[in-house]
């Protein structure tokens, strides 16, 4: 287990930011789908990308990569049965429960970490009534059938928005299927990032309430490409706005991301960012309280807890309850985090009341496993006064997302070393 020390000290400079794994994923599987050679175009990096990486080339597929990104080429003799290892991907694994069936694929899925506790009985549920089958409820498993002409999926009790992307994908190879979803659905905006990346390939869709249907199958572009990672760039966002100056480069704006949220939120709380020059620049700044619901932006959570806990008065983050099945327990994790630095956090009826004060270093924050609970902790101890060092230990968990975000930190002067 890596354990990375990190001392106070102001960050200031520029960072290119990675390329947005939610468009990764979406963009590499659509290719697979299309049947076509596809170049996407990115810095395309971190372990949930090689996981999906991983699941194509088990089914067949030639991946070459090149500084210009990733080139998908599909086989011309696609596999009928593939062993696919998402690691701890749930992007990867939802994606393609759909997409796999829909190509011809009898596939048998595996996961690691908390990857195997996360929910998915509710798109198994629909597969089912649909035709196709798994042999366990939770994973591993192994998907079994295939989709009929003018098949209805139907989504009952939604957990995650990916069951939905995924079957968006999924059914402009199946003549005449449609979706239906019954309630509630979370974190809209990621469907509408899958339907921004589907139009990439010609894919259009009907929609009437939460009732979808693809109007043509995929079309043959050379290449796509994948915009800057929002998710990543709210923490290098937060670094500026409590401690110095900081330019991030590479992102779109306005943008589909969720995450780009950030932006509106840290203004919100009185914070001097915005975009010059075609960057994202973000200004230390005194900050206060403020309330706001993150269903839409759950990821975003860790990254503004640290802004909001040095802000001043009583911060609300509703709508976290989705958060306890992230890479941790997200809301424990935060929680944990935060206490660290000698802030008082609590959950209470699907909320997160964050007591904003000084933050303090010296303390030991534990990973758990989870990318944005330590690229969180790193930030807080770089904004926390004195000058004590901070230990936080499996900090080698940020690869899952952004592998070099640590030598980011410190081309923006942070002071970070092994421990």
């Amino acid at each position: 287990m890596s354990v990375k020390a990190v001392r106070p000290h102001r960050l200031e400079g520029v960072v290119n930011i990675p390329a947005s794994k939610s468009y990764g994923h979406r963009l590499l599987i659509e290719s697979f789908a299309s049947g076509n050679p596809v170049t996407v175009k990115g810095n395309l990096i971190g372990d949930d990308i090689e996981a999906t990486v991983g699941c194509l080339r088990s089914c067949g597929t030639r991946i070459e990569r090149s500084e210009r990104g990733i080139k998908v080429i599909p086989s011309d003799k696609p596999a009928k049965r593939a062993d696919v290892f998402c690691k701890e991907s749930g992007s990867t694994l939802r994606f393609l429960m759909s997409v796999l069936p829909a190509v011809g694929v009898e596939a048998s899925f595996s996961g690691s970490g908390e990857l195997p506790s996360r929910p998915v009985g509710a798109l198994l549920d629909c597969l089912a009534e649909a035709g196709v089958t798994a042999d366990k409820p939770r994973l591993p498993f192994t998907l079994r059938g295939s989709f009929a002409r003018g098949t209805r999926f139907v989504l009952k009790e939604l957990k995650s928005s990916q069951d939905v992307s995924g079957l968006l994908m999924a059914m402009p190879l199946i003549e005449g299927a449609s979706l239906e979803i019954e309630g509630a659905l979370p974190s809209e905006g990621y469907v509408s990032v899958t339907l921004e990346t589907l139009e990439a390939f010609g894919v259009r869709y009907e929609r009437k309430g939460n009732a979808y249907r693809p109007l043509n199958s995929y079309g043959a572009p050379s290449e796509v490409e994948a915009e800057g990672d929002w998710s990543s760039a709210a923490f290098i966002a937060v670094a500026g706005v409590l401690t110095g100056e900081t330019e991030i480069k590479g992102l779109k704006y306005p943008s589909l991301q969720p995450d780009s949220a950030i932006v509106g939120l840290l203004k919100e709380a009185g914070a001097d960012i915005g975009f010059a020059g075609g960057a994202l620049v973000a200004r230390r700044s005194a900050l206060r309280a403020i309330e706001f619901d993150a269903d839409g932006c759950p990821d975003l959570v860790p990254a503004m807890s640290v802004a909001l806990a040095a802000a001043k008065g009583v911060s609300v983050i509703r709508g976290v309850d989705r958060l306890r099945f992230k890479e941790s327990d997200r809301i424990a994790s935060v929680i944990n985090m935060l206490k660290e630095f000698g802030i008082r956090a609590e959950y209470a009826e699907n909320g997160l009341k964050i007591y904003g004060g000084e933050l303090a270093g010296g303390g030991v924050v534990d990973g758990a496993g989870d990318h944005r609970i330590a690229m969180s902790a790193a930030i807080a101890a770089s904004a926390a006064s004195g000058d004590k060092e901070t230990l936080v230990r499996g900090a080698e968990c940020v690869s899952k997302s952004y592998p070099c975000f640590y030598e980011d930190i410190a081309v923006l002067g942070g002071i970070v070393y092994e421990r």
